[in-house]
């Protein structure tokens, strides 16, 4: 009996301190889509950190009307270390010019920005320049602009830094222990 009272008081204890913790964490992915908000009416390209799961979504409004895009988080990291890997070529191209940034292509590891990077130029520029810039807020002047990225390695570095730490607040909080086995499932065949 007193086993029993002390695991529940033990739950509340643990339960109270977590729910503590959380309120009083600084989340990354909140500073993010604040960022991505503060910015809206600077830019023609819209970008929102997605409510559930690692992704961002990016708009491009054109003849045909407004198109969304999303490219999810550890996406955006590869696209950050391979800018780090290749910081020569892509600090050459800090102002916006489309065939030279649909080149950089060839940089990029990650299948999906790759593509995105060929047929959404400048979203894609534009979000990875909000994101850098929301990584590195004192590195940066007060207004943004979609034509310009501001690169250096420090900046790619902490882009990287910022990101993963977003990345992990979406990543699954259960063990991949306790998840049951479907080992024993059979499925019925007619």
């Amino acid at each position: 009996m007193m086993s029993a009272i002390f695991h529940l008081f033990l739950k509340k204890l643990i339960f109270r301190f977590s729910t503590l913790t959380i309120k009083n964490k600084k989340m990354k992915h909140l500073d993010l889509e604040k960022h991505f908000s503060k910015i809206d009416n600077e830019t023609n390209f819209r970008a929102s950190l997605s409510s559930r799961g690692g992704y961002v979504t990016f708009s491009n409004s054109g003849r045909r009307g407004t198109k969304y895009f999303s490219l999810g988080i550890d996406s955006l990291i590869k696209c950050f270390e391979d800018i780090l890997n290749n910081i020569d070529h892509f600090e050459k191209g800090q102002e916006y010019e489309e065939k030279q940034w649909r080149d950089f292509s060839q940089y990029l590891t990650d299948e999906v920005a790759q593509a995105m990077l060929t047929v959404q130029t400048k979203p894609l520029f534009s979000t990875l320049s909000k994101i850098a810039e929301w990584a590195n807020d004192s590195s940066f002047g007060d207004e943004f602009s979609d034509n310009h990225f501001k690169i250096n390695s420090d900046i790619v570095k902490n882009s990287i830094i910022e990101l993963e730490k977003v990345a992990n607040e979406f990543k699954p909080k259960i063990k991949s222990s306790t998840i049951p086995s479907t080992n024993n499932i059979r499925v019925k065949t007619t």
